[in-house]
């Protein structure tokens, strides 16, 4: 968790972009949020 209480990935790089972006899609309530290096909103 960080300093928002919100969960974050340690080690972006243990799993695939295609995996990532797989979990951040079957999430029903589009909680998850994914970024880019320069913090820009990549899904949803």
């Amino acid at each position: 968790m960080d300093s928002k209480n919100k969960a974050v990935v340690l080690d972006p790089e243990s799993e695939s972009p295609e995996t990532i972006l797989d979990a951040a899609e079957s999430c029903p309530c589009s909680a998850i949020i994914l970024m880019d290096d320069e913090g820009e909103t990549t899904f949803p």
